[in-house]
This record gives C-alpha cells, sequence and structure tokens, in this order.
C-alpha cells in the first residue's frame, strides 16, 4: 500500500439507530453502522482519493471485525489497528428526531478497547512519510495519554498536527476539557472548532470570525477553524481570513457532518488552498445531512457539482 499522506488516530464504535420516527424505548429494530469522529474523517478523505491511514484500537470478536472492515471498504489503510482480545468495542444508541423534540444519543463504551489501548502497543512507522495526523477532542477525553503520545511521535517526524475540539459534554465537564484542550492544541498546526463549543468552553460570543481570531491567538495555531452551523465556515491564517456560506439543507441525519467538514476542509489544505478546503467543507457537511449514518456516500465529482452549482438531469 502507499505510505499514508495522512494518519487518523481515533475509536470506533457500533452504531445502533431507531428507524425514523421510532423511539429507542419501544425500538423493534436497529439499523447498525460503524462509525466514529477521526475513522470518519479518514473515509471522507479515502474517498476524496488521499491515501489514508487509521490507527486504533479494536476488540478480537465480530464487532471489532466489522469496525475495521467499514474503514477498510473504503480504501483506508489499517496496519495501524491494533486487535485486543478480551475486550469490547463501544456501542452509542441513536435515536432520531424532528422538531420540537431533540434527537437522543446513549453512549455504552466505557472500558472498551480504544479507552484501555496503550500508546507502546501501536506500530508508530505507519507515521512514517505522513503529512498530517489528525485527531479530535472525543479521543482525548477517552485516552488522552494515547493523543499526546501521537502528538509527541508527530512532532519527531515533523509532521503536521490537525486537531479538532469535537466536544462531548456526555464524556467530560467542560473545565476538565478546557484545561486539556487548553495544553493540546497549541501543539496543532490546525485546530477546528464549532462557534457552539467555542462559546460553551471558552464563553467567545462574537461573530465566527472574531471567534476564530481570538481562538488562533490563545492557542497559537496557524490556521483555526470556526464552522457556524448552517452559515458556513471561516478560517484564519497568518496570511488572510477566508469564509464560506452555507447551503440550503435537509435534514435527515446530522450526525457526522462535522467529520464531513473536516474531512473536506483537510483535503483543500493539504492541495495548498485553505479557501476552496472551505468551500469544499462546507459542501460535503451539508451532503452529509441527507445520508442515514455518519457517512457522505458520494464520489468527488458530484461534491464539486454542489460547489461549483452544477446540476446535471437526474435522467
Amino acid at each position: 500500500m502507499p505510505v499514508p499522506e495522512v494518519v487518523a488516530l481515533g475509536e470506533v464504535l457500533i452504531r445502533l439507530t431507531a428507524p425514523s420516527g421510532i423511539s429507542l424505548e419501544n425500538a423493534s429494530s436497529l439499523l447498525v453502522h460503524a462509525v466514529g469522529s477521526e475513522a470518519n474523517v479518514a473515509v471522507g478523505l479515502a474517498r476524496l482519493g488521499r491515501s489514508v491511514g487509521w490507527i486504533s484500537f479494536v476488540s478480537d470478536n465480530p464487532l471489532g471485525r466489522m469496525a475495521v472492515n467499514s474503514v477498510r471498504l473504503h480504501g483506508v489503510d489499517t496496519r495501524g489497528v491494533v486487535i485486543v482480545p478480551e475486550a469490547r468495542t463501544g456501542l452509542y444508541f441513536v435515536e432520531l428526531a424532528s422538531p420540537p423534540r431533540p434527537a437522543t444519543v446513549l453512549y455504552d463504551r466505557g472500558g472498551s478497547a480504544f479507552a484501555l489501548g496503550q500508546p507502546d502497543q501501536v506500530g508508530w512507522e505507519l507515521l512514517d512519510g505522513a503529512k498530517l495526523i489528525h485527531v479530535s477532542g472525543v479521543s482525548l477525553a477517552v485516552n488522552p495519554a494515547l493523543v499526546s503520545r501521537a502528538l509527541a511521535e508527530a512532532h519527531q517526524r515533523g509532521i503536521a498536527v490537525s486537531f479538532d475540539v469535537n466536544y462531548r459534554s456526555k464524556l467530560w465537564a467542560p473545565n476538565v476539557a478546557r484545561e486539556a484542550l487548553a495544553a493540546v492544541l497549541p501543539r496543532a498546526e490546525l485546530a477546528i472548532c464549532t462557534a457552539e463549543d467555542a462559546r460553551y468552553l471558552f464563553d467567545f460570543t462574537g461573530t465566527a470570525e472574531e471567534t476564530a481570531q481570538a481562538l488562533r491567538v490563545m492557542f497559537g495555531v496557524q490556521t483555526m477553524v470556526v464552522t457556524d452551523a448552517d452559515r458556513g465556515a471561516v478560517a484564519v491564517t497568518a496570511t488572510g481570513t477566508y469564509h464560506a456560506g452555507g447551503h440550503k439543507i435537509t435534514v435527515v441525519d446530522r450526525i457526522g457532518a462535522g467529520d464531513a467538514f473536516t474531512a473536506g476542509f483537510i483535503d483543500g489544505y493539504l492541495s495548498g488552498d485553505v479557501e476552496y478546503g472551505l468551500r469544499q467543507g462546507v459542501a460535503l457537511a451539508a451532503l452529509k445531512h441527507s445520508f442515514l449514518g455518519d457517512i457522505p456516500w458520494v464520489a468527488k465529482k458530484e461534491l464539486r457539482s454542489l460547489i461549483d452549482g452544477v446540476h446535471e438531469p437526474w435522467r
């Protein structure tokens, strides 16, 4: 296999989703997907044509094999996955809903293979020759020692770090997250945060651009990206500020949209075009809303059609 230019590190969970309009309490069937924040980004990048590797820990059972196979299906290099005997793969249950009823997520991930994984078990040579490693606040909450080691291994090799804040209130308290993020974000070249997380964690209440500028100064990152729901996204770099507007969407399933944005943006970022990366990320996130599950099952041609406003006849 080619040397991965991007390596993502993170957990995969088995997602169990109740049918639309059905509560988890009375569901008689559940739709099964293997998903995870960084794994979703890895898949998104692979579908955009990037060579991508993935580092994780999974259980030595059918659920662990499902997790690995679901990522490998899209062309992601899974040599960095550690199979752990006598471990479990985490689960999470999803109840989709329409307003005024909110969607519900229920985690069952305690003691998972990833949470218990030890840094010395990882074959860090997968990073050799990579351009960028991607991690998120989800992994930092679940296994901080593993994330710290990953950043050290990246630094040793001169590899850029991409970090998505990706705050999850069901994983840790905001004060604990703030302290951990303050130690990690200055080690990243690229950081991504939602406007909502910036308000909740750092009390920034300005515009997305003001928030991105403030976060960039606070953490010293080269490129700071702030996404602002359906209003689009902004990136602030040493050379300028870039904007991309949102798209009109109808929500089938919003879970994974942030990961889709990150994949689209990183692809543009690695090509040296931050502005196009923003447009591509916003478009891929919009398309993700139309798919059930965490993955936007689109080809790059379809993505470009949305970005360029080209609507081909459907028949």
